[in-house]
């Protein structure tokens, strides 16, 4: 609780085990990944990623679906590098690696899966600390503010008040 709000607990596996013995065996069978509609799962020793159809840097445009993302498969333990794709060798392990995702990403609430970037990305639409806000105390030590935690001074007069 903080404040009277119960917070959400952490989720993951701690890794401090592996700092006493780095070669423990893993405590940690499944992770999974999502980002901007491009996802992917490792369980056991296999991984299953999609290819994202937009390059990273492109931010403007349509956005592609992640349901036409291309998926791969590699097995981590025979091929840490990722450099034989599996896809077509082993459909049964790509499905069951596919539906291992759904399971986590149902559990972690990543649906619906979105592959917008700049519209996300955009600080007008992002959530402020700040926005509305007349009155601000900062203390001493405190030595970078990040932007959307600071008054917006730009395009503004001494005294001026407007939309922030």
């Amino acid at each position: 609780m903080m404040d009277g709000t119960r917070q959400k607990p952490l989720d993951g596996v701690s890794l401090g085990y592996t700092f006493a013995n780095p070669n423990a065996p893993t405590r940690h069978p499944v992770q999974y990944f999502e980002m901007f509609g491009n996802r992917a799962i490792y369980k056991d020793g296999w991984m299953a990623s999609t290819t994202p159809l937009r390059l990273p840097w492109v931010t403007s445009g349509s956005d592609p679906s992640p349901d036409d993302f291309k998926w791969e498969l590699y097995n981590i333990s025979e091929d840490f590098s990722q450099a034989n794709n599996l896809v077509e060798k082993n459909p049964a392990k790509l499905k069951e690696l596919q539906a291992a995702f759904d399971v986590e990403a149902k559990k972690y609430n990543v649906y619906p899966l979105d592959s917008s970037f700049a519209e996300r990305a955009d600080p007008a639409i992002r959530p402020s600390l700040t926005r509305g806000r007349q009155e601000f105390t900062y203390y001493p030590g405190m030595i970078r503010i990040p932007e959307g935690s600071a008054p917006n001074f730009k395009n503004k007069s001494r005294g001026q008040s407007g939309p922030s």
